[in-house]
Formats: C-alpha cells, structure tokens, sequence
C-alpha cells in the first residue's frame, strides 16, 4: 500500500485506512492542543518578520504539526521536506500538470526504452526515490529512539506495537504527515485572503475572541466560546475549498463543485459571507450556536469510505491556529509605498491547476495587536 487517497476499493484500501485512523484516533489531545498552541504563535512571528514569505511560512508551520504527530520531529527541516515531497507528487498526480497525466499513451512506453529518453518517467523515478527515503528513514529515526518520552504523540511510535510491514506503515504515515500539512495549510492560506478582502469579518472574529479570551490566546477548550470564528472557518472552506470533489459514480452534466454554490441552500454563493452560518433566516442556519456551525463534517472532508479520517485533528489544528492569528495579529492588504494606495489582490487567482488549491502569492501585511505577548 502506497497512497491511500489514490487507492481503488477493495482489502488492501481498507485495511490501510483502518490502520491509518487508528493511528489519528490515537492521538493524546492534551499534547496536539500543545503542539498546535506552540506552532501557531510561531506562524505569527514569522509572519510579523517576513509577512511576504507567507505561502511557505503557513505550509512548514501546518506541517511542523503533522510532522510531530507523525515522528515526534519538531525540526523545522522535517517539515520543509514533508513540504517540498508533498509539492512534487501533487502535480504528479493532478490531470493538468504532468505531462503523462495528458498523455496517457506515454505510460505504455515499454520498460527496455532508456531513462534518457523518458525525462517524465526519470524525474518520477528521483522523485519516489527521495520520497520512499525520507519516509523510510523517519520510521528508522522512532524506532532507534521508541522510550523518548514525548514519543506518545508519534503515530509512527504507536506503529512500532503493530505487526504492518516496514514499507507499509512509513507510506500510510507518511502520507497522513503529507496530507496534514499541505492540506491544512491551504484553508490557512485561504482565510488569510479572507481577512485581507473582508476586514469587517476579522474584526468581528476579533471582538468576540476579546470578549471570551482576553489577554490569553484561544485554548481547543475554546471551541464551543467562539462561533464567528468557526463560522469564518466554516465559509473559507464553502468559499475557497481545498480539494476538488469527485465521485467513483456520478451522473452525467452533475458538477460536485456546485454543492457549495447552490442558490438555494446558500444565497448569493460567490460573496464571502460567514453570517450564514449564524443568522436564522439563512437555511444554512443550525442552533445552538455553542455547537454549531460546525468546522468538521464539511463536503471537502468527503463522504462515506473516502471521507477524511482525520476531521477531529484538522479541527483542532484549524481552530487553534486560525483563532491564534485573529488574537494576535491583523492582517491586511499591503500599501505600495510609492503611490500610498493598497496593493489590489486577484483574489480569483488559484495556483496552477492541481490537486490542491490554494490562493496565488499576494502582498500582505501582518502587524501585531496591542498587548498581545507571543
């Protein structure tokens, strides 16, 4: 078993994604509530230092997460490689991307034809060659080290009282290291797009973390305190998903995007509007607010033997860092020194067409709020 997500149906999918959330499901939240806490009030710094390197700032502190929860590794290096296997097999795997992807027929290039003459099949074979190392390797790192004692966070520690294969359980953890961090950065990078083009929203969120958190950053603890915020969580993952749906089965001229665009269920579906999801005369409307809107058990973590395994992680993970960026810090729309105006932002503009979408780099600007200690 190698890539989970990529999988078709049968024993070994199954037994892979019963390993893989019985390893999530493991996870002691006391500590990933901790680790969350750690790493989202180091995203803050990093982007009061250098908010224009913010696409990879959020990517390696999201990662840095997963990477502890995967191998106890808090290095920042781990991250960064988790990162960088995670933006090359992307394009490998999107439609539009690599070239044997738009054309099939190169797949069947017999075995015999040199590697010199195949550039996508060479770079493929480098790139799986990278990856299976460094995946290989961090188990071997855990399993020369199995008594540290934060190690309980590990999944790969978990692994070693399991009878998988070697190869097996790297890849499935692996993967889930990858997935928890591109993954969950893109939503990151989203909201601060949201924040950039909808200061009125940043500033809701902001009075009422004030109000139930005061000088003290938001804790998971905190979840059920503060709906503006998972309702603003709620609409970047409506407004800006990060992964595009698709079903095994489907009937023709059926478009699963449009869930989320559905005039009838959300009114006016391209603005940014968060107030659906607090206000009754929307139908997206759920009481009581303590427990709604909910940030999991939304259409881009999926449905059924394909749905997200690890909807309580991301929560947490979502929640903490998004409310740790509203606490402490605003974010908005650079201005260009030269003409005194803002920065226009091309808050259409995704990445190129891939797997995973997220917005294209923008100037921002990130400034600290008053009395905020980090």
């Amino acid at each position: 078993m190698h890539y989970l997500p990529l999988m078709g149906e049968g024993s070994d999918h199954k037994r892979g994604r019963s390993f893989m959330k019985y390893m999530v499901s493991n996870t002691p939240r006391q500590i990933l509530n901790a680790v969350a806490q750690k790493e989202s009030q180091a995203l803050i710094a990093k982007l009061l230092a250098d908010p224009d390197n913010w696409i990879h700032t959020v990517e390696t502190q999201v990662a840095k997460i997963s990477a502890q929860a995967a191998w106890n590794d808090g290095d920042t290096k781990t991250a960064e490689n988790s990162v960088g296997n995670a933006n090359t097999l992307i394009p490998r795997i999107s439609p539009d991307c690599a070239i044997e992807n738009k054309l099939p027929f190169l797949a069947k290039i017999p075995d015999w034809v040199p590697l010199v003459l195949q550039p996508w099949k060479c770079s493929e074979v480098k790139r799986y060659n990278r990856e299976r190392g460094f995946w290989l390797g961090q188990l071997e790192k855990v399993r020369q080290n199995p008594r540290d004692k934060a190690a309980q966070l590990s999944w790969m520690e978990t692994f070693l009282h399991h009878e998988e294969e070697d190869e097996e359980a790297g890849y499935a953890i692996g993967m889930l290291a990858m997935i928890g961090g591109v993954l969950l950065s893109s939503p990151v990078q989203s909201l601060l797009l949201a924040l950039c083009l909808f200061p009125e929203w940043q500033k809701k969120a902001q009075e009422e973390i004030d109000a139930e958190c005061g000088d003290v950053a938001p804790q998971a603890a905190d979840l059920s305190k503060l709906p503006t915020v998972r309702a603003l969580i709620r609409e970047v993952f409506r407004w800006r998903p990060p992964v595009p749906l698709e079903d095994q089965q489907y009937m023709s001229n059926v478009e699963l995007r449009a869930i989320t665009r559905d005039e009838s269920f959300f009114p006016n579906p391209e603005d940014f509007k968060p107030e659906r999801w607090l206000d009754p005369k929307f139908p997206t409307y759920k009481a009581p607010l303590s427990q709604y809107p909910k940030i999991k058990g939304h259409s881009g973590f999926g449905w059924g033997g394909r749905s997200c395994i690890g909807q309580d992680f991301s929560e947490t993970v979502l929640f903490i860092m998004s409310s740790t960026i509203l606490w402490g810090c605003n974010v908005t729309k650079k201005m260009d020194v030269t003409t005194g105006k803002e920065f226009d932002i091309p808050w259409l503009d995704i990445e190129p067409p891939n797997s995973i979408v997220k917005p294209t780099w923008f100037p921002l600007d990130v400034k600290a709020r008053n009395g905020r200690k980090l």
